[in-house]
């Protein structure tokens, strides 16, 4: 019997998958970003949301877990570095401040379901309200949707649409690293109306962290131009 080949995703196509998975759930989220943890010298993926704190833990993260299973990607998902967290949680919320640097930077992601369908998602999901609300995601029935909506709505250049069209037909995502308004992305749908105010006091460089969130160890997270450069490599 043929051996199932282990698929290596960067960073971002991790966030992306995850993501799209999890906007065809009911689950609530608030922040989804990647944490560089230098003590382990790994990144981790920090998913808020309000049902760890309502429903448990083990609800939440076998919500995520049933998301993953149900989009087909849960054997090319590393669990070990996805972290759920309460929308309460220090460094969810250090994080959060650090978003508030470049809030329109990011990675738009394009998936190809073996379907024929596409759907669109914007990494990193910041700045919304404590209740939360699902991912954010578009949906298209078939490639001239999605297409439209990315050049018509969302202005981007014919030669990275076209070059996230390969990517996804060959790997089932494809990433453009591009810069978009906060209006853009609520008008495209690809982010919730914004509830929470910006205004806060500035990031803390350097909190602690053992890897787990919960106080022990050297952790930051990266700026998103360094971070970038990071979540080039495969796991």
């Amino acid at each position: 019997m043929a051996k199932a080949i282990l698929v290596r995703r960067t960073d971002p196509e991790i966030q992306g998958l995850v993501m799209e998975a999890l906007s065809r759930t009911q689950m609530p989220v608030t922040f989804c970003d990647w944490n560089y943890v230098e003590q382990l010298d790994e990144t981790q993926l920090i998913i808020a949301t309000p049902w760890y704190d309502s429903k448990g833990p083990r609800t939440a993260y076998s919500a995520v877990i049933d998301a993953l299973q149900g989009a087909g990607i849960y054997e090319e998902i590393p669990l070990r570095r996805v972290y759920l967290k309460s929308p309460s949680d220090l460094l969810v919320k250090m994080m959060e401040r650090e978003a508030q640097e470049a809030p329109d930077e990011g990675f738009l992601n394009l998936l190809h379901h073996k379907d024929g369908s596409y759907s669109v998602v914007f990494a990193p999901l910041t700045g919304l309200s404590g209740s939360g609300s699902p991912v954010p995601a578009r949906h298209f029935s078939e490639s001239d949707e999605a297409g439209q909506f990315l050049l018509n709505e969302l202005h981007l250049s014919p030669r990275d649409v076209e070059k996230a069209f390969l990517e996804a037909r060959q790997h089932r995502i494809g990433s453009i690293v591009t810069r978009l308004t906060e209006s853009q992305l609520r008008r495209s749908g690809l982010a919730p109306p914004r509830t929470q105010s910006k205004t806060g006091n500035p990031p803390r460089r350097g909190m602690k962290s053992n890897g787990n969130g919960n106080g022990s160890g050297n952790s930051h997270r990266q700026s998103r131009g360094s971070h970038r450069t990071r979540r080039g490599g495969s796991v």
